[in-house]
């Protein structure tokens, strides 16, 4: 493949699409380019682009954002028209999107969740290969133990863009926190429109619990502070910490992230969950979620076991995502 590396464009616009795509720009000893709105959101702007790098492959992201998703369906579907193979790589199960005018050669998902909810959706969906997500190679084969939690507690809230129901699903946790030694680090997404606001912050005051917002860090400076606990409603987060031995709980309530899960992605539990990897409280009036996912050191151990085994930890996926795609080259 090193002989074609200037021959494959890699298009990812979103954080989670490009932070999916770095590894194999890596792989290729390649930079991976950003793209803003306007020309790049245009068909010709990647016939022109294609043509000049004599490219033999078109790599995409799967982007989630209004800008991301016209962009990348403009390379898509340039591609095509130009004659040229597509291959998507999902950063989110559910996240992959058909483009009219467009055909996609290949689509890597990061397991057999991800295939069964291509499968369920009208249509025929892109040949399909299950490849563990290189995203998380960083991680892959590094000592780590899980988290055994001690007193004072710390979880970290991992938020996603919608500020209502980042706001619904941290009014029905944290009084759950109430008579627990706790501090919560605050992550909120960088698409939240509460992003580098008080939003988050009051709510823990009003609560009286202590915050701390690590928002503008990289997420593994938040995971050297060392959390107890990931709570979540499906933030990516939560998988980098399940690498540093950091369970998971995902808050899914039908009004807030469980309602924005099934019209974003089109299921109600995510893979994590699903795979008995992440603990799940859906707001029911028996759930208990802290007693278990924070103080259940058994509980936590299958649950960490589960993520070992659906997210291939011990040896890196990158190589297999550039023989994939040199398959649909050749």
């Amino acid at each position: 493949m090193a002989s074609t590396v200037r021959q494959i464009a890699l298009v990812a616009v979103d954080d989670g699409p490009r932070s999916t795509l770095e590894p194999l720009a890596s792989h290729l000893a390649r930079a991976l380019p950003r793209f803003e709105g306007g020309a790049a959101e245009s068909e010709p702007y990647w016939l022109d682009a294609y043509a000049r790098a004599g490219s033999r492959l078109v790599v995409v992201g799967t982007s989630n954002s209004a800008p991301g998703r016209r962009i990348e369906s403009a390379a898509r579907r340039a591609a095509t028209r130009a004659g040229l193979p597509v291959a998507a790589i999902e950063d989110y199960p559910g996240n992959y999107f058909e483009v009219p005018d467009s055909t996609t050669r290949l689509l890597i998902v990061e397991s057999a969740f991800s295939e069964r909810v291509y499968r369920a959706r009208p249509g025929t969906p892109p040949p399909m290969a299950i490849i563990p997500p290189a995203r998380y190679d960083r991680w892959r084969g590094k000592a780590r133990k899980i988290v055994v939690p001690r007193a004072p507690y710390t979880v970290l809230w991992a938020g996603q863009p919608e500020s209502n129901a980042c706001v619904a699903t941290l009014e029905w946790l944290l009084p759950r926190f109430a008579g627990l030694p706790v501090k919560l680090l605050l992550r909120a997404h960088p698409r939240d429109p509460a992003f580098g606001g008080r939003v988050y912050s009051e709510l823990c005051a009003h609560a009286g619990i202590a915050c701390l917002d690590t928002s503008t860090e990289p997420v593994e400076a938040t995971l050297a502070r060392q959390p107890d606990l990931v709570a979540t409603q499906f933030s990516s987060v939560a998988v980098d910490a399940g690498f540093a031995g950091v369970p998971s709980l995902h808050v899914l309530l039908p009004h807030a992230g469980g309602g924005v899960l099934r019209r974003m992605k089109g299921y109600d539990i995510p893979a994590v969950c699903d795979a008995g990897a992440a603990f799940l409280a859906t707001g029911g009036p028996r759930d208990d979620p802290l007693s278990v996912a924070l103080l259940d050191p058994q509980a936590r151990a299958r649950v960490m076991a589960r993520f070992g085994a659906l997210y291939a930890t011990e040896a890196p996926t990158v190589q297999l995502v550039a023989a994939a795609l040199n398959d649909i080259m050749s």
